[in-house]
Order: structure tokens, then sequence, then C-alpha cells
């Protein structure tokens, strides 16, 4: 194939100039499907006509004028050509999805980079399902580059939200990975040809795989299965009478479906049951190839309405792609206009049921293995989400002669006029049909000679009444719509009114005197139609609340009782040990490393693939597939119920709620319309329902333990308001009281604090008035020590004690040291021990006992002078006494110890007295009288004052300066 994965080639491709052919067609294959170019042979059940998207894949080659070639025998890619691509779909299990995916992305991204402005995505079965994300993806990548251009498309791809897609890009792509700097206005001419394209899907019974009922990895879930989907044109086909267990469709947001007869693969080219069963010989009209045959008229006419060029047509006629059937169909209809297509289409729904019979004998059969599977007799589906709901919640229930909406319109189309009706809403074609009414009951009160169609139609018992079912077709559409509780009330107002309508229309002209019996049995008629089908729609409806009410209490019941699942896998695993058929599946439960779902869920798979290649009889292999199924049923189960979030679980249960209660409400307006039969749905049961539903939510907020401050997204806050009382009602922690609590104790936190602070201030206060108190006291002190201080500056300040302060620090403290420095060496003389610098500021040191008696009295005395001097200098250094009184106090020591110590022979103390004494006495001449002059000279010469002349007097002063510096005069 010429189409190998490589990012390089999208390069190549936009760096060329774009194609000239705009349309491009990709085919998805269903589970188990691959690229079918012709009928299965003679005595092969599988597709005797064909399988119809590989057919329509070569119509699409033929009509393109292109050549295609088919893909090896395992080639994903298996036919293609340069505007159409077929992938073959995955296996049963659906391990290829993820690969499946990101090759469909690739050839969709290699389609627009080669200049293609429309692509078609048709698919079937699990592509249908592949063709829903690939759309999402396209869309993803355009986001993608147009925000972040800087990006390698590389790392753009790499970042999808499905992990098994990412591990298929990585896979495909890692070699051809391209540079975040390289290729930027390339990836920017990709990112507008992504917005300019225009992408339509025909999808076909889109099923994902399910684990509700089947077994555990044969589903496959993804968020965005449910989205709205970014394209222009959608059709999506429903297969009515599909009961397989796992087999439940996907229905979109914003899309609604055509259901059409038969079963999953019905549409695809199966015209015999599942398991190529033929339909019974007992059902008269068995044909059961009109679906295929319809379907691929229908994808004609996508085609045709989807091409960007004049329509879709083949060059050349007639067709021959060895499918003979198929090619009949589609020459015939290729050469029909639009109003005889349209009648085309309108025979085949009427072929079809004719077959109806044959087509619903396929409710009692499934797939292998997987069992049947219904709610109230009806398909279970995936409505916008994947909770589960009937079929009858999106389709009215088939009545009569009409398969389904587009069925009822072809037929409207036929007798009444309405522009551009097969593309118009159901409400637009019911007021057409009741203006139509009007006018055909004034025809019938006042005949003219030239009826119109439809009162002509109405004379035809047969054709009356196929008019009349669709009619009631279409106003079941309109009923579901107003059921389905997603209107604004003013919608809901307009759309009420519109589905009164021809019920009001009707009831008047059966009340109409002038009308004949035969005209008023006509009208009856239709109005029994019309009430049986409302009456149908609105007690189906009714079932389904009830049944989806059910399901969701089951599972919620299952997601509280088993809050992780050790305990499921636990009681699985044990249901396996107590089958002897299972013994060697057990053993490798039990020495499994890791106990998980996902550890069970492959032993589970490889273990139905080993009875499948086993020997064993295919009853004894699907024996024991069932009973395996059966075993892990609590499994598949809890799966199902962990699949949702909590706030899906609550969205789900707010919506039937209200379902619930509008249909309640409405049950007055409603009942009018079906007349005399009585609706079979009680409204006590709708009360006890919408109660048991509100205290599902409050149980399931409270059981989780649910954070009740947050409103869950996606509900609204009058709903939230009533399940949060209930939880808080059933014990769940009510967070205002919560908050009230945590504020109390705050309060009182708070409160403690401000008592523990006020009793520190006041404590503090105390302290501070003490400390005032104090404070003043010493203030006081102060200004009584400041005004002694001022008193004793003035007096250090006035002259004599200016000369007193001199005469210390200049002569007597100089005198002392040097005293003492002598008594120092003296002592050092005779104590060695004393250190070698003389300090003056602390008595002398003992003597050791060590010394001799004699030696230790001559330091004694030594000692005695060297205190008694040092106490006298301590004595001259306090400067806080007035240096006058400091005078006073050292010639009262000197005296003192003069006494003691002249008994020692000691020149230098007579010296050094007799040098202090000098010094004052030069001081007070004059100032101390008598006796301290006497004193003077009698402790410095020794003799007696009363000898104590002047003239000698003076010969000692003079000594005296002689020996010191004169003194501050």
């Amino acid at each position: 194939m010429k189409k190998s994965n490589s990012l390089n080639h999208i390069y190549a491709l936009l760096a060329a100039e774009p194609t000239t052919k705009p349309n491009h067609y990709l085919f998805l294959l269903g589970t188990d499907t691959k690229f079918t170019p012709r009928p299965s042979p003679a005595g092969v059940k599988e597709y005797v006509r064909g399988e119809t998207l590989s057919y329509m894949a070569q119509v699409a080659v033929t009509a393109l004028e292109e050549v295609a070639e088919q893909g090896e025998k395992d080639s994903v890619l298996s036919y293609s050509s340069d505007s159409v691509d077929v992938l073959n779909g995955p296996t049963t299990f659906g391990a290829e999805v993820g690969q499946r995916v990101a090759q469909a992305v690739f050839l969709a991204l290699r389609a627009v980079a080669s200049g293609k402005t429309t692509l078609d995505i048709s698919a079937h079965s699990r592509g249908a399902v592949e063709a829903i994300l690939v759309i999402h993806e396209l869309k993803r990548i355009e986001n993608a580059l147009k925000e972040h251009p800087e990006k390698s498309l590389y790392n753009i791809l790499l970042e999808t939200p499905c992990k098994l897609t990412k591990t298929a890009f990585r896979t495909f792509f890692q070699d051809t990975r391209d540079a975040s700097g390289a290729n930027v206005e390339l990836r920017q001419k990709l990112q507008t040809r992504l917005s300019q394209v225009k992408i339509n899907a025909f999808l076909i019974d889109p099923v994902p795989g399910d684990t509700r009922y089947g077994v555990p990895g044969f589903g496959w879930h993804d968020p965005r299965f449910y989205l709205e989907l970014p394209c222009d044109k959608i059709q999506l086909i429903l297969s009515r009478d599909e009961r397989t267990n796992c087999f439940f469709p996907i229905i979109p947001t914003g899309i609604h479906p055509i259901v059409l007869p038969g079963h999953h693969g019905t549409a695809s080219g199966n015209l015999y049951s599942q398991q190529y069963q033929e339909v019974p010989t007992t059902i008269a009209s068995r044909d059961t190839y009109h679906v295929q045959e319809l379907v691929i008229c229908k994808l004609l006419q996508f085609f045709h309405h989807t091409s960007a060029t004049e329509g879709f047509s083949l060059p050349h006629l007639p067709l021959d792609l060895h499918h003979s059937e198929l090619d009949r169909v589609v020459c015939e209809f290729l050469c029909l206009s639009e109003d005889e297509r349209a009648f085309y289409i309108l025979n085949l729904y009427q072929k079809i049921q004719e077959n109806n019979g044959a087509y619903a004998w396929f409710q009692t059969s499934s797939y292998p293995w997987l069992g049947l599977a219904s709610m109230n007799g009806q398909r279970y589906v995936h409505l916008r989400s994947s909770d589960y709901s009937s079929m009858a919640a999106i389709t009215p229930a088939m009545n009569g002669d009409i398969v389904n909406t587009e069925h009822a319109t072809l037929v409207v189309k036929d007798v009444i006029h309405i522009p551009n009706i097969q593309e118009a809403e159901p409400h637009t074609i019911v007021l057409a049909i009741n203006d139509a009414l009007t006018k055909v009951i004034a025809e019938m009160i006042n005949p003219t000679e030239s009826p119109s169609p439809l009162k002509s139609l109405l004379t035809d018992p047969k054709n009356s009444e196929l008019f009349f079912e669709a009619l009631s077709n279409l106003v079941d559409s309109v009923g579901q719509k107003y059921l389905s509780n997603h209107l604004t009330p003013e919608s809901r107002m307009q759309l009420l009114e519109v589905l009164k309508a021809p019920f009001k229309t009707l009831e008047t002209g059966i009340e109409e005197l002038g009308i004949n019996e035969e005209n008023l049995a006509i009208l009856k008629r239709c109005q029994g139609i019309l009430q049986t089908g409302v009456k149908n729609t609105i007690e189906a409806h009714y079932r389904n609340i009830l049944a989806q009410a059910e399901k969701i209490d089951a599972q919620i019941t299952l997601y509280i009782k088993y809050p992780d699942s050790s305990l499921v896998l636990a009681e699985f695993q044990q249901a396996i040990e107590c089958d002897p058929a299972f013994t060697e599946f057990s053993n490798a439960l039990v020495s499994s490393d890791e106990k998980s779902l996902e550890t069970f869920q492959t032993l589970l798979k490889e273990e139905i693939a080993r009875i499948d290649a086993s020997d064993r009889t295919s009853e004894e292999k699907e024996d024991l597939t069932k009973r395996l199924v059966d075993s892990s049923s609590l499994l598949n189960q809890y799966q199902d119920a962990k699949g949702l979030s909590i706030e899906q679980y609550l969205q789900t249960i707010e919506e039937l709620h209200d379902k619930a209660f509008a249909l309640k409400m409405n049950l007055s307006d409603l009942n009018k319309l079906t007349g005399a039969q009585a609706l079979a749905l009680n409204p006590h049961h709708l009360d006890l329902y919408s109660t048991r539903l509100l205290m599902l939510a409050g149980k399931f907020l409270k059981e989780i333990n649910y954070d009740l401050r947050r409103t869950p997204e996606g509900v609204s806050e009058a709903f939230y308001r009533r399940i949060k009382a209930l939880a808080i009602a059933l014990g769940a922690p009510s967070p205002e009281v919560m908050d009230l609590t945590t504020r109390i104790q705050e309060l009182e936190e708070e409160k403690t604090a401000l008592e523990t602070q006020h009793a520190s201030l006041t404590s503090l206060n105390e302290h501070e008035l003490s400390e005032k108190r104090v404070i003043e006291t010493e203030r006081t002190d102060l200004q009584r020590q400041l005004a002694h201080e001022k008193t004793r500056t003035k007096t250090l300040c006035g002259r004599y004690e200016i000369q007193c302060g001199n005469l210390i620090h200049n002569k007597l403290l100089p005198l002392s040291e040097q005293y003492l420095l002598h008594l120092w060496h003296k002592a050092k003389a005779i104590n060695s021990s004393l250190s070698e610098t003389p300090d003056f500021n602390q008595p002398l040191l003992e003597i050791s006992q060590d010394f001799s008696q004699e030696t230790q009295e001559n330091y004694t005395k030594i000692k005695n002078k060297f205190d008694a001097v040092y106490r006298m200098k301590c004595d001259l250094e306090i400067d806080e006494v007035n240096p006058s009184d400091r005078l006073q106090g050292f010639m009262a020591a000197l005296s003192t110890h003069e006494t003691s110590l002249k008994t020692h022979r000691d020149a230098s103390w007579k010296q050094y007295a007799k040098a202090c004494l000098a010094a004052i006495a030069i001081i007070f001449t004059g100032i101390i009288p008598g006796l301290i002059g006497f004193a003077t000279y009698s402790l410095a010469t020794g003799r007696s004052p009363l000898f104590f002349t002047q003239s000698k007097g003076q010969r000692f002063v003079d000594d005296c300066r002689q020996q010191l510096i004169p003194a501050c005069n």
C-alpha cells in the first residue's frame, strides 16, 4: 500500500499542490469484519449478497474513476485508492480499537493535507464507535494546531485522552516524529484545511461492547462517545431487533437515530440470524435483504447530499461489481430523480414492513455465548450517556404498517406537499398534516367535485390506515420529545399545543353534525389510531422511567457495598474454585501476582480463548463459556457500576426524578389525548419513585462521604439542595453545622486567648503600676542625688576641691604607687613566686609556710605595709567622695598606720610619709591650722612639735618642695 504510516507523507502532501478531487471516503468495518470484495461463495451464509460497506467502497472507487488495490492478508488498510480507504474491523474483544482509531485519524489527516474538502466516514459496529472518536480527534488536533502552533504534530497526536490511541500513535509515528521548530507553516496550513473540511458521518449500529451482562474486557468506554459530534451531517441507523448482551448502541447528544428492523448484522448484509440460522418457514414473508438495500440507497443519497461536486453518480452504466443484486439496486436508484428516489425508498419500506415478522424473529436469537438482554422487551441503548435506556425512549413504537418516522414522512409526502419534508422536524410535519385534516373535514361537510389527494386517500381503507399510522408515528415523535424533559417551559408549551392540534381537529370533526357516517367512521378510526399511539408512547416512557430507576438503584447499591474491587475479586475467585471444570483457571487466578480487575480480565479472556481453541464440541464450548459468564456476573456488574462518575450518577438520578415528576404533573393533559383509552400507569408509583430517587441520591452522598460543600457538576442547585438535606438527615455531616461548630470552637479559642490576654494585660498593668511606683521612687532618689551631685559638682568645681583633686592624682597616688613598688621589690626578693609584673590593684599575696619563721615575719611586715598603703590608695581613688574628704581620710589613715609601722625601721616609709605630708602641707598652708602643721612636722622629723619653730618648719617645707612637683595654686 502507498499510504504507509509516516508524518513525513502528511508534510509532503501539504507542500504539494492540492488535489483536484475534493471528496474522500473512509470506511471503518465492524467487529471481526474484513474487506469482502465479493459475495460469500455458495454454501457460506456470511454475506450472500455482499458486505455493505465493502461493496459501497467499491462503488465509490468506481464513481470517482479511480483504481484501488487490496492490502496484504493481515493488513489493516485492506482496500485503498487515492480517495477511498477501508479499514478492517477489530477482533471480538476489541484490543485493536486504539490502533484502528489512530490509523483512521492518519488517513483522514492525509486526505485533508492533500487538499480534500469533504470527508465522508461510513462505519458499522465498533467501526462506527471508532468513527465517533476519529471525528473528536480531528477536532482536537485542529484546536491544538491553532492554540499551540509551536507544538509538533507528533506531540499533538500523543495528547489524545485515549491511552489505547496514544500507544498506537507512538508506535506508528515515533520513527517519523517531527520537531517543534520545523514545518511550522505547513502545520498552519494543516490547521486551516482542517477548519475548512466538511466531515460527514454515516454510522450503523455503533456498539462499543459492554460489561453489563457479558465478559469483562469486552467493553470499551470513553466519555467522548456521548458528546455532540463536531461534524456537518450525520445519519445514525440502529437495529431494532438485536437483543444480544453487550450489543448496546451509542446515541450521542443531538442525534435522532433511524431505527430499522433487523439484528446488528442485517444492515451489513447478514440475511440470517446472528448465528446464521435461517428464518423459520412458519413465517410466510421472510425476505430479510430489503434492509441492506435500503441502507445502500440511504448511503448513496447521503453521498449525493454531502458531495463537494455535483452529487454522486456513476460515469458508466450498467454497474458490474460482481454483486448482481446490489449492482441492480445502485443502478436503479442512481437513475432516478430526487422525488423518484423518495418513492423508491418508500417502496423498500413497504417491503420491509411486509417481512416484519422475519426481522422480529431475530429478537429470539443472539451472538454465540453472550445470551439475550432487553428492557421491557426493547433493546438497551446508551442514550447520551453510559447509562442504559430502552429503545422505546428514542423512537415511537412500531404501529401497524409504519416502520419508523422516515417511513411515516414518506407516506405523508405522497399525499401532502410539505417543502423539504425529509429534512423537516416531526412537529412541523404534524402541523402541516393538521392543516390538511382541517381542510379534509371541511370537504366532508361540503363535498367538492374534485376532492383533494388526501380526501381521496382516506376513502381507500388500506391507504387511509397507512396514512393514519404515519400520522400516529409523527405525533408520537412529538410526544417523545415533549416527554424527554430537555426543553424550556416555553418550548414545552409550544410542543404540547402541536401535540394537541390533530386531536382537537379530529374531535371537532367528529362532533360536527354535517358529516356522514362513512366519513365519521374514518375520523374515528384516525382518532383511535392516534390515541393508541400516544398511549403506547406514554406508557413506554413510564415503564422506561421505572426500569431505569430500578437499574440505577441496583448500581448504586453495588457501588456502596463494594467500595473497592478486593471483595468482588474474592467472590469471583471463590465462584471459579467451586466449578471443577475451571481448576486450571482457578490456579491461574490464585497464582497471579497482582489481584486486580485488569489482571482477572486478562486471565478470563485467555480462558475463553483456550476453551474456543479446544477440541470440545460447540455445545460444550458454549456451556463452559456461559458458566464463565455467569460466574463473572458480579465482576461485570461491579465494573459497570464503577464505570460512572459520582456526577454522572447524580445527573441521571436528577433526570429520572424530573421525568417522573413531569409525567405526573402532565397526566391531566396527556389523559385528554388518549380519550377513553385509560393510561396503564400508576401516579402513586411515580410519586414513590420520585421520592425513592431522592432518597437514593441522599444515601449515595452520605455513604461515599461526598463533600457536601461542593455542588456536583451538571446537577442543578435546586435538586442538589434537596438531596443534600436528605444526606444530612441520613447522618452525613452538615457542612453548615460543621462550619458553625468550627466557628464556635474558633470563638471559644479566641475568647480564651482574649481572657488570657486580658489577664496578661491586667498583670502587666499592675506590674507597670508597680514599676511606675519604683520609677517614681527612683526618680525622687535620682532628683535627690542630682541635687547632691549638683552641690557636689559645684563644690568640685571650686578652686579648693580642684586643688585637692590635682594633689591626689598628681602627687599622692604616684607617691603611693612608688612606695608600693618599693615594697613589692622587697617582697619579691623574699617570695620569688610573686608575678613578674607588680599589681597594685590587690593586697600582697600570702607567703608559703615553707619559708623560715624569720623570713615569714619579715615578709609579713612588708605585706602589712603594702596592704595598708594599698587600702589608702584605694580610698584616694573613690570618685564619689569629695577630694578634700579623701585627703582628710588619707591623712587620718597615714597617721594611724604611722603609729603601727614606725616601729619597723624603714627609711622609705618615712620618706613616703614625709613626702605625702609635705605635699598636703603645701596645699593646706594657711588653711589647715595649728595641730596639722605640728603633726606634719612631728611625722616628718621625728621631733617633738614643741621644738617646731618657724625656721625649722620652713626648712622642712623647702625640703619637700625639692622632692615634689609643686602643687597647683
